[in-house]
């Protein structure tokens, strides 16, 4: 359960950061020869380590105060 709200969570912001970076490509209103592609896959995959260090920081600290009492599985 919690692997499978991960890969979610992780899919939903990569959709969210390649709409707000790159609008026409996401609408397939704009073709790029395969070095611009490589690029913006590059720099999305560097993004996704980003969120990837997040959501286990976050999910440290989750467990940090379900372990100290202060919170609760839903």
């Amino acid at each position: 359960m919690i692997n499978r709200s991960l890969h979610l969570a992780r899919h939903n912001r990569r959709e969210q950061i390649l709409q707000e970076s790159f609008p026409l490509l996401h609408e397939r209103r704009l073709t790029f020869e395969r070095p611009v592609l490589q690029s913006m896959h590059d720099a999305l995959s560097i993004q996704s380590d980003h969120i990837d260090a997040f959501l286990r920081c976050t999910l440290k600290e989750a467990l940090k105060d379900f372990d100290q009492g202060h919170g609760e599985v839903g």
